[in-house]
């Protein structure tokens, strides 16, 4: 037995956490997302897709280990979509509260992400959605979803505000120490640019942060993490071009951003990034 795994904390062997159609009504499971919820208890999320297709009547899954990732329970619905579409699991862990809130996005029966003329604002039967769900123990049972489009979404120029998918972060020190942060990417679909979402109060309420708007390419599928100090990244999927990964900074917690750059040293192959901290300390 490695050291790793006495830790709890298993590094040299897969696991398979989600596979579908294996004790679950899904033609495809995708979108992942990693929570660790305190020592050796991790949490994983997903999209349980009907169809195999991105917006395929979705439900939001979990899977949960209490020995660092070894074994998993099997997956369960914690969100169902009844016909329409759940997307863009992104869970954020508040150490002060034990809470685990989860933001993800609503697509109405037959709307589709690619399609034209999607109504932006918050009112429309036909316009995209965002809610969250919370829980306070550890996963084991959720709140009924709670939307929080007002508070999440811009009232124009966007048709969605999609989360992560990936995790969100606690601020552990700076200014800013304990909110809760949430990326976002923000339609109309190509093109995308990218925000965050925060909150000072557990999740209770939230604030939008302001957009990007200084960019070097196109940008979606994005993931957060603290830097020194009480900073924030963002590193993004690219879009449009480029085979590397586009990052950005914030110095107020996610209230506003610098400008979006390649980062050559980070290879992107057009999918979904994770991130779990990003320190400079071993930087000149």
């Amino acid at each position: 037995m490695g050291q790793e795994e006495k830790a709890g904390f298993p590094t040299d062997r897969a696991v398979t956490v989600f596979s579908a159609g294996e004790g679950n009504p899904y033609a495809s499971i995708r979108i992942p997302a990693l929570l660790q919820i305190g020592k050796g208890q991790l949490l994983a999320f997903a999209e349980g897709r009907y169809k195999n297709t991105d917006q395929g009547e979705n439900d939001i899954i979990m899977s949960v280990s209490k020995n660092g990732g070894r074994t998993w329970s099997s997956p369960r619905a914690i969100a169902k979509a009844h016909g329409a579409t759940f997307n863009n699991p992104c869970p954020v862990y508040d150490a002060k509260t034990k809470t685990v809130t989860v933001v993800f996005q609503r697509y109405p029966a037959g709307v589709k992400e690619r399609q034209p003329n999607i109504p932006q604002g918050w009112d429309d039967e036909k316009c995209i959605r965002n809610f969250m769900i919370q829980s306070k123990n550890g996963g084991s049972s959720w709140s009924k979803p709670v939307d929080i489009t007002r508070t999440t979404k811009r009232p124009t120029g966007v048709d969605i505000m999609a989360s992560g998918p990936n995790a969100g972060t606690q601020l552990k020190s700076g200014p800013h120490k304990g909110r809760l942060v949430i990326p976002m990417n923000e339609g109309p679909f190509g093109k995308w640019v990218i925000s965050c979402i925060y909150s000072d109060d557990g999740g209770k309420t939230w604030k939008l942060g302001q957009p990007t708007t200084n960019m070097k390419g196109l940008v979606n599928e994005t993931s957060i993490a603290e830097t020194d100090n009480g900073g924030v990244v963002m590193v993004a999927r690219h879009w449009g071009g480029g085979n590397c990964r586009r990052i950005v900074w914030s110095e107020d917690g996610g209230e506003t951003w610098g400008q979006v750059e390649d980062a050559p040293e980070l290879f992107c192959d057009s999918t979904q990034n994770s991130l779990m901290t990003y320190s400079l300390a071993d930087q000149p």
